[in-house]
């Protein structure tokens, strides 16, 4: 297949609706972290994450092999491979922003240098008073020393390696390039054929399997809907076409850009707190919940349908398209 003329791809800033809602004494979210406030939802949800091609979570370490060869390792917890709960959460949190056009947890003047007017308080950082969707689920940072802030109502785990179900690597992979500074909205990663170079990378072998779970305290009927939409439902924003012949898988960890990364979240379970104890959701209303279930008014159709497009990845893998890595048209330079 014809090669990709870059390797990622955006979902636009979208002006359509109100990003941000004034609280108040009776707004139903007004809850803090430290309360179990009557009429929401607690529980969690698990699940595992398989990787259909491999995975790197980088440690800022270089260690060396018995050969005397140097390598990046990936993040282990007594040496079994992990994905940290933080990574989870900076993917989940990604995703959620752009399907609510929320503010931007990384914020830089990159956004300046490419003409976006941050003072608009469109793409700037929350206040407490006036969060968007994703700060009301993930948290607001303290904007000084003396600033309030929010505490996340979502609890990530680190995922661990399922027993017997998981192998490491090595990958040898070209030397990344620091990304352009210029940004047309959310840059989110295209699935593709891992390229090669000659930088030593350890990595989660592709056909590895790791359990998973986040917990949630104080969320309304449709925060956890978008929730669940976000984690098992982004397919049903493919094309009709493509429907049948692609599924979604997220993209983590390092490498990006190489092709690396691309996960499916698979077996989920929901388990919902209530006084009688756990009660386990059915399939059935598990995904009557991603299907058809209410979510917030800020969640966009549209910037569904375009991270769908671009995370499609073809249920024949040997129709995936090669992405052409490297400096171009002045995307970047070497670090």
């Amino acid at each position: 297949m014809a090669e990709r003329t870059r390797q990622h791809d955006w979902v636009q800033w979208s002006d359509e609706r109100a990003r941000r809602v004034q609280w108040n004494e009776t707004e139903r979210r007004n809850h803090g972290h430290h309360i179990w406030a009557p009429g929401t939802l607690r529980g969690c949800i698990t699940g595992e994450i398989f990787c259909i091609q491999p995975v790197h979570i980088g440690t800022g370490l270089i260690l060396e092999d018995e050969k005397g060869q140097l390598y990046k390792p990936t993040a282990k917890l007594r040496g079994e491979p992990i994905i940290p709960g933080s990574t989870l959460k900076g993917l989940l949190r990604s995703v959620i922003e752009a399907l609510t056009d929320s503010c931007l947890i990384v914020f830089s003047r990159s956004l300046e240098d490419a003409g976006v007017d941050t003072r608009s308080n469109k793409l700037g950082p929350c206040a407490i008073d006036r969060p968007c969707m994703a700060c009301r689920l993930f948290g607001t940072t303290a904007r000084g020393r003396e600033a309030p802030s929010y505490a996340s109502r979502l609890r990530f785990a680190d995922a661990v390696a399922s027993k017997g179900q998981w192998e490491l690597t090595r990958v040898q992979l070209p030397t990344m390039w620091q990304p352009r500074r210029a940004s047309k909205g959310r840059k989110f990663y295209y699935h593709g054929r891992m390229l090669s170079g000659q930088e030593p990378v350890e990595a989660i072998k592709a056909g590895s399997r790791l359990a998973w779970r986040i917990d949630f305290h104080n969320m309304a009927d449709d925060e956890l809907n978008l929730l669940l939409l976000a984690l098992f439902g982004l397919h049903k924003f493919l094309p009709s076409e493509k429907q049948k012949t692609h599924v979604v898988a997220f993209k983590v960890g390092g490498y990006k850009p190489a092709c690396l990364g691309s996960i499916q979240m698979i077996s989920p379970e929901v388990w919902l707190h209530q006084d009688g104890g756990p009660t386990r959701l059915q399939p059935s209303e598990l995904a009557a919940r991603v299907t058809t279930g209410r979510t917030p008014p800020e969640f966009n159709e549209k910037a569904a349908h375009a991270l769908a497009e671009i995370w499609s990845y073809p249920r024949d893998p040997k129709q995936l398209e090669q992405c052409k890595y490297g400096a171009i048209e002045g995307e970047g330079r070497r670090w």
